[in-house]
């Protein structure tokens, strides 16, 4: 009759094998190393009641894309080398109200796909440093990340011209050198394809339930269909990494105010969900699929 059968060795380590009783003290014997001088002490065995359930393990894969909702694109001003903290602050909010001027003539609308935002701090202690030399010393910087958000997909290469155009020509260049004079400038964030908060939860909800579903399509190809739905369940669920693609745009050259018209268009976003599946089963009548 088939047994449960749990050894402890000397060693500590477990070994949980369903044997026939007759051979039981036999690996018992193998598995304390007895006879080798591993140990003097005898296993310790354990016969359980027929086994009525037994866990295994498999892995689900939930994928699914989605075209983008709108695209963010982000530029980060930079005001370096004033004298005072109250100079760097003028100079950095001038800067700013400009780009902020400017984008909301390209995004007029203010809802969660489209609009036009600014983040950004106090003026700090700046200094700018070339391998061992230092220039800028006693001065002050502050920065700021304007964002504009437009659902307008279809024009943002269009839109993403002018904003070349404008940024480049308004703005100097990041002082370069040790020079000491304060310069404000302002550098473009590639933009990326974005979904609305909902959009994204209503996805990664329907891939977590893919991979329950995937899961159990492992489950059930590895073993016979005498496991019914009354046969098997799902012991526990575990996701270990949540990840969700945010592809780059394509064909997109962050070029001066000189370069040709940019062609920009946006992949679909993808969502993936990985899931850790432990099903428990009945071992009388859930068994491997014979080849």
């Amino acid at each position: 009759m088939t047994k449960l059968c749990e050894i402890e060795s000397s060693t500590g380590t477990l070994y949980s094998l369903a044997m026939a009783k007759e051979v039981l003290f036999f690996l018992a014997f193998l598995a304390c190393g007895c006879g080798s001088g591993a140990s003097s002490r005898p296993p310790t065995i354990k016969i359980y009641q027929e086994a009525e359930a037994a866990p295994t393990r498999f892995v689900g894969e939930g994928r699914l894309s989605h075209p983008p909702e709108f695209v963010e694109l982000s530029v980060k001003i930079a005001s370096e080398c004033y004298a005072t903290p109250l100079q760097a602050s003028e100079a950095n909010q001038r800067a700013v109200a400009d780009v902020m001027s400017f984008f909301k003539t390209l995004s007029s609308t203010e809802n969660e796909h489209d609009g036009v935002h600014s983040k950004g701090g106090y003026s700090s202690p700046f200094r700018r440093r070339e391998g061992s030399l230092v220039s800028c010393k006693g001065t002050f910087a502050k920065s700021t990340i304007v964002q504009m958000k437009s659902s307008d997909i279809s024009k943002f290469a269009q839109n993403f011209d002018k904003i070349q155009k404008k940024i480049y020509g308004a703005f100097s260049k990041k002082g370069e050198g040790l020079t000491d004079s304060p310069v404000t400038f302002a550098t473009i964030v590639t933009p990326r394809p974005q979904l609305s908060h909902q959009t994204r939860e209503k996805l990664e909800k329907e891939a977590l339930r893919l991979a329950v579903e995937s899961a159990k399509a492992k489950f059930e190809t590895t073993f016979s269909a005498a496991c019914g739905d009354g046969s098997y369940r799902i012991l526990r669920m575990n996701e270990p990494s949540a990840e969700s693609g945010r592809p780059m745009p394509y064909g997109l050259a962050l070029g001066d105010a000189h370069s040709s018209p940019s062609t920009i268009a946006f992949e679909e976003i993808w969502v993936n969900r990985t899931l850790v599946v432990d099903f428990e089963f009945n071992g009388r009548d859930c068994g491997p699929v014979s080849e």
